[in-house]
């Protein structure tokens, strides 16, 4: 990926009071990330130039070199941010419930969850999949989302399941990963809309191993 050059000075740092310069810069690198994205569905990671995010943004390059040192910071940003909206999306889901109403939620956000409604997080996650056989930082990255997100579903099993084996919950957290994943990409293409009712079913038979034991 190559290195974007750095500007003399930002265009906003001078325009802006001191106090409100946070949060316009929160706001600027939220939408550049955006337009980033969008870039990346419409013409792919090798088609995305540093001009095209700047126009989609509606911003300059200069500002777009300001926020993001190089493509690889980028990239980085707009991973994470898909996967705390995730987080986001799952901590909403299971808000308040527990027992039952609270598994079958978890199942519900691993089979259409807000973030299946954003096939463009599906695109540029295919992208990047693609791209981190010839680029170890991109997997590296990656990797890290991945873990993230296993770590999350894990923690979500152990609230709901706070007896089973943590080595079970585990491996459980990972399957529902890995359920979840192909089951979106298949989404994407119109696959999952109908298979759904299979795959809750797997999901279903996932979780009874972390049932508890009937005795003999």
């Amino acid at each position: 990926m190559g290195r974007f050059k750095q500007p003399r000075r930002s265009e906003e740092r001078a325009a802006a009071p001191a106090k409100s310069r946070g949060r316009i810069a929160n706001e600027r690198r939220s939408e550049i990330i955006d337009a980033f994205i969008a870039c990346v569905r419409r013409a792919g990671l090798q088609g995305t130039t540093v001009d095209q995010v700047a126009k989609a943004a509606g911003v300059s390059r200069t500002l777009v070199f300001h926020y993001f040192g190089d493509m690889q910071s980028l990239v980085q940003e707009a991973v994470n941010k898909i996967s705390a909206n995730a987080t986001r999306d799952l901590a909403k889901n299971i808000d308040g419930l527990s027992g039952r109403d609270r598994q079958l939620k978890l199942i519900d956000f691993v089979v259409a969850g807000e973030h299946f409604q954003s096939l463009s997080d599906v695109v540029l996650l295919t992208e990047l999949i693609s791209l981190a056989g010839r680029d170890p930082k991109v997997a590296e990255v990656l990797s890290r989302l991945y873990n993230h997100h296993i770590s999350s579903k894990e923690i979500e099993l152990a609230a709901c399941f706070p007896h089973a084996e943590a080595s079970t919950r585990h491996a459980v957290a990972y399957a529902l990963m890995c359920i979840s994943e192909m089951h979106w990409f298949f989404s994407s293409i119109g696959l999952g809309a109908k298979r759904e009712h299979d795959v809750r079913l797997a999901c279903e038979a996932l979780l009874t191993l972390l049932e508890p034991k009937a005795k003999t």
